[in-house]
């Protein structure tokens, strides 16, 4: 079979090709967004900057802007660690933005009961802010848990509005 354009096939090592999106999530869901379209996942969706704002602006209007809040202010503490992990001295920096993180965008999400995090999740990020073991991966469940809960919830409204 000819092709009808010229076509260049790209082969990559299973490694180097994970590798390269791990690096680069943006990417990935980039590829995903053009590639599914409308069965994408609400992943894609909030790593791209404009399918982000889209998406927070859809929960603004239905009153669930605090969810997405919390989502996005536990990556931002995930990436933001990653590099303290490795250094000596940085411990409180770390703990104290973990307790901020906690205290500001993740507790009122329990009292709301407003995206699937459960009290024995709460319980156990109480305990690590609490003996001071906070951690870059730390809120890297609630991430997913927000996620899943918004995606269950609200993607295919999103989607068809």
């Amino acid at each position: 079979t000819r092709c009808a354009a010229q076509t260049v096939l790209l082969s990559l090592e299973k490694m180097a090709f994970q590798r390269f999106f791990l690096a680069k999530p943006e990417l990935w869901a980039i590829s995903e967004l053009k590639i599914a379209r409308a069965q994408c996942s609400l992943r894609s969706i909030v790593l791209v900057p404009t399918g982000a704002s889209l998406f927070s602006s859809y929960l603004e209007a239905i009153g669930q802007q605090m969810v997405i809040r919390a989502w996005v202010e536990a990556r931002r503490y995930r990436l933001w660690a990653l590099p303290y992990d490795l250094e000596e001295g940085r411990e409180a920096v770390l703990q104290n933005e973990a307790r901020r993180l906690y205290d500001v965008s993740l507790k009122p999400l329990l009292v709301s009961r407003a995206c699937g995090i459960t009290q024995k999740l709460m319980k156990a990020m109480e305990e690590e802010i609490r003996n001071m073991v906070a951690h870059a991966g730390s809120f890297v469940i609630v991430e997913s848990t927000i996620l899943q809960w918004l995606e269950s919830r609200h993607l295919d409204s999103f989607k068809t509005s």
